[in-house]
């Protein structure tokens, strides 16, 4: 009963900024009163992946980003949002219409130098008709793919 997760390509596209001089010492969220748990990714075939769980005690959003490099030697962020609730299932969704900016620091991670990022998403919840968002300026440190 849970969303089969779509290929990448299909992802939303989001915008991309890269920001050398961006630092988020601290996680800062938007009027959330949990912590996020992020975790950024290299994977064994060369793609870079964030990991976003936003938790709000009865449930929360998860996101999943992938940095793909494009023809023109750029990169390309993809995302996928998903709500999770505690009560009945299906217990995920994917949440709709999803666009917005992620703004990194480099996009030359490396495992032990922490990569800052700012996320603004805005996107529809299948379970409501009013568009909601997320902003979030915060850090991770990457970690290769096991």
């Amino acid at each position: 009963m849970e969303p089969a997760t779509p290929p990448v390509d299909q992802w939303p596209k989001v915008q991309l900024v890269v920001e050398p001089t961006l630092r988020c010492p601290t996680q800062e969220l938007s009027g959330r009163a949990f912590s996020p748990t992020i975790d950024a990714v290299l994977a064994a075939n060369g793609r870079q992946f964030v990991h976003i769980e936003l938790p709000n005690g009865f449930g929360g959003e998860l996101f999943e980003l992938v940095f793909l490099p494009n023809s023109r030697g750029a990169f390309d962020v993809r995302a996928l949002g998903r709500k999770a609730v505690d009560y009945g299932p299906p217990f995920k969704h994917v949440l709709s219409d999803l666009r917005g900016v992620i703004t990194v620091n480099t996009l030359d991670w490396r495992e032990s130098e922490p990569i800052h990022m700012r996320l603004d998403l805005h996107y529809y919840d299948t379970e409501s008709s009013r568009p909601w968002s997320t902003e979030l300026s915060s850090q991770a440190t990457p970690r290769r793919e096991e």
